[in-house]
């Protein structure tokens, strides 16, 4: 093997620890540029194994980037084995320019694609969305990043320049954990299972891919990437060695604890919702939440629940009162799913009302930037045009657990994709992760979302109509809601939704929040998708 590999202080670090004490160190990879620093510097590092497993790589910056470092690595006798998810796969087609070769030390597979094609003929498609509608939609959501066996990163990031800070428009605030311990054992025993699960195919078993050399792709990256700003990557580049930094960074937080497990669902499409109950990470969540005594906080890009969900969270309300669930998201001009958020929209009522849940939408430039993103990245381009939309999966129990992975709180996690999580009971660790979320929910950072001010017969009758249009199968033809976002009041203190003050310190805003023109068009999309999308809610 060439020995051109760089020394790191983490495999140092993770080479201390005692498994048999169970020991662990945990960083939180809050900033994207700091994830993707983390990332890089470890497949440099690596000298033995890298695996990689994801939702989504695009072909942009961050994704050749990745591919270009990873390539130097199988060169010098590590082995590289990547997993990738169709779904998105099949639209980013240039990709495969890069990757449809075979080597000794450089796998490549993807997982459940829907046909022998990449692209896919009209009776493919035609038989994918009516015959195979189970197959097409079970998805690997999974993202685990893992360096010679002994470094684990797990958390809410793919490979995209929005998920490193250094997207042109939108930039995702999302959480990663970097752990070291035994538990990566387990995280890298999940990707074998799916890695040799037989729903895997290789970039060139596609029949309208042909295959290339290694040297052959490799070059068209080089050359790809040449073409592509690499000033994006000036700083990062000096901080890849720069020890002092990556002490700073990446050893003096770390954070020790022997209260962590790996939860992950099995790769098979016969893993339904009913064996979903009783193994994987819904089995996990599920645990969790109904053994919540004070509280339940989740931080989710979507959220929205299927009728289990609200079955659950009703019986919780009547067994345990007391019990504050609190819902970090994205508010419309921030969000990055319309459908998603339409059916939030639509079904606030249920959600703050009845279940009692209090919600927190993020507005799309959050106060404080510079603790959310790497700020001289964010001041490239036309910072007028950029904003920020929250991508962390996050549920914390009691002040005490936290889950972070990749389980959206909506109904395409709970019951198409494979989903993996980190549980850590351990209140350090829980109370950091805790601090980021409610920062992000305070005034400057969120609209409060909250019933309207009670007027005597005017509102039962809204409310009424609400729920009678909420029922009908697939049309909800009542446009009105008592619920609304609001901002606090310059000067006044924040107060909790059900207050008898509230509305004395609270100001309405618009029901869909909007700071630029161009969300008119938002507007609209939701506004249909909320009548007329009730039948498509168990696909968001």
């Amino acid at each position: 093997m060439d020995q051109t590999y760089i020394l790191t202080p983490l495999l140092k670090r993770a080479e201390e620890l005692d498994f048999t004490l169970n020991d662990h160190y945990v960083n939180l990879l809050e900033v994207g540029h700091d994830a993707l620093l983390a990332r890089i510097h470890l497949i440099r590092s690596a000298q033995k194994s890298i695996l990689i497993q994801t939702f989504i790589w695009r072909d942009d910056e961050v994704g050749l980037k990745m591919l270009l470092e990873l390539f130097k690595a199988a060169r010098r006798g590590v082995k590289v084995k990547i997993l990738i998810d169709y779904w998105v796969l099949n639209k980013e087609k240039g990709l495969f320019k890069y990757i449809n070769f075979q080597h000794e030390n450089f796998e490549i597979l993807i997982y459940n694609p829907s046909g022998k094609s990449l692209k896919l003929s009209e009776l493919e498609i035609l038989q994918a969305v009516t015959v195979d509608f189970e197959k097409i939609n079970h998805r690997m959501h999974n993202k685990t990043f893992i360096i010679d066996e002994k470094i684990a990163i797990v958390g809410g990031r793919n490979y995209d320049n929005m998920y490193y800070d250094r997207g042109s428009r939108m930039n995702f605030i999302d959480l990663d954990l970097m752990v070291m311990g035994c538990v990566v054992k387990d995280i890298q025993k999940s990707f074998h299972l799916y890695r040799n699960c037989g729903l895997c195919i290789r970039p060139f078993d596609f029949k309208d891919i042909d295959q290339d050399s290694i040297d052959v792709c490799e070059e068209r990256l080089q050359k790809a990437f040449a073409r592509f700003a690499v000033n994006l990557f000036s700083d990062l580049d000096a901080q890849l060695s720069d020890e002092a930094c990556l002490n700073e960074k990446f050893i003096k937080p770390a954070l020790k604890t022997d209260k962590i497990r790996f939860a992950y669902d099995k790769p098979e499409l016969e893993f339904r919702i009913q064996e979903r109950l009783n193994s994987g990470v819904l089995k996990d969540l599920d645990d969790l939440v109904l053994n919540a005594n004070d509280s339940i906080l989740i931080q989710s890009p979507y959220f929205v629940l299927s009728r289990e969900a609200i079955k659950a969270i009703k019986e919780l309300g009547r067994t345990k009162p007391k019990l504050k669930i609190t819902v970090s998201t994205n508010s419309l001009d921030a969000t990055d799913n319309l459908l998603a958020y339409a059916f939030l929209n639509k079904e606030k009522h249920l959600y703050t009302k009845d279940l009692k849940i209090d919600i927190f939408e993020m507005k799309s430039k959050p106060n404080n930037l510079k603790k959310l993103v790497h700020n001289d990245l964010w001041q490239k381009g036309k910072t007028e045009h950029k904003y920020l939309c929250i991508h962390a999966k996050v549920f914390i129990i009691d002040n005490q657990v936290s889950c972070v992975g990749t389980y959206n709180a909506d109904v395409r996690s709970e019951y198409f994709n494979t989903e993996i999580a980190l549980i850590i009971d351990d209140k350090h660790i829980t109370q950091a992760i805790k601090q980021r979320i409610t920062q992000l929910m305070e005034p400057v950072n969120s609209w409060t979302v909250a019933p309207t001010k009670y007027i005597p017969i005017i509102t039962e009758f809204n409310d009424l109509m609400t729920k009678l249009s909420h029922t009908l199968p697939v049309i909800d033809l009542w446009p009105f809601r008592n619920v609304k976002c609001y901002q606090l009041k310059e000067g006044r203190a924040p107060l909790e939704t059900f207050h008898p003050d509230f509305h004395i310190h609270y100001h309405r805003v618009d029901l869909l929040p909007q700071v630029m023109r161009k969300l008119k068009e938002k507007r609209i999309v939701v506004s249909l998708i909320q009548m007329f999308g009730q039948i498509i809610k168990p696909l968001v």
